[in-house]
Parts: C-alpha cells; structure tokens; sequence
C-alpha cells in the first residue's frame, strides 16, 4: 500500500481549512488523472496537485467543497464497473461527517505534489 504518498496527500488537503479539490486534468488514452487542491474562496491559490497513473475507474465531481480527504477502500461497490479486479486499489475522496458527495479512483498509483503559494523568493 503506497501509505507514504497517501500520508503526504493528506497533508495537502490540509493546507489550508478551505482547501478544495478539482479534476484538473484527465487523459483516458494516458490513464492519468490530475486534482487540483485550491483555495475554495480564491481559486488561483493552488495549494498542490494529486495525481493517480494508470486509472481505469474514475468518478467524482469537477470540484469539491472543502474538508476532502483521501483513504483507500476495500469492497466497494463502484456504479458501471464489471470488470473489477481483487488487485485494484480504490481512492475515496470524503468528508469525513458524509455530508458531501465521494469520488472514486482506481488506479495504481497515486502522486503528491506540493506548491509553494508564497512565489520566488518566499
């Protein structure tokens, strides 16, 4: 379980207590997809990116509200997907109180990158 990574995505989606997420990117020929963590009030602030390789289920909202955070499911029933494999690994974007909807992501890897928000300089 790539636990290190996960840890470090949580940290990003607790950057800043209005951090959001958004799909910034999807390339199905690549299987790659990439969420932005933002300032919900302030969109350009981009805290970081998360990002999953070889995804072959993806289902989530263009943009979350805030208090995201990422686990790894097992046994979840996921809409439209016959061809699960026991092997695959599934990320769960939630809210911890269930208010908000989830977003699933099947993929083999996950990715953490932080930004700096202060520019050049620091």
């Amino acid at each position: 379980m790539p636990d290190a990574e996960l840890a470090r995505a949580n940290v990003l989606l607790a950057a800043h207590a209005l951090a959001a997420v958004r799909l910034h990117a999807w390339d199905p020929a690549a299987q790659e997809a990439r969420f932005e963590v933002f300032h919900l009030e302030w969109p350009a602030q981009v805290f970081g990116e998360l990002w999953f390789a070889e995804v072959s289920y993806l289902q989530c909202p263009a943009q979350t509200s805030w208090g995201y955070q990422l686990r790894i499911v097992t046994g979840v029933d996921l809409p439209s997907r016959g061809d699960h494999d026991a092997t695959d690994v599934t990320y769960e974007l939630f809210t911890p109180d269930g208010k908000e909807p989830s977003a699933f992501i099947v993929a083999a890897r996950l990715g953490c990158v932080p930004r700096s928000i202060l520019g050049p300089g620091g």
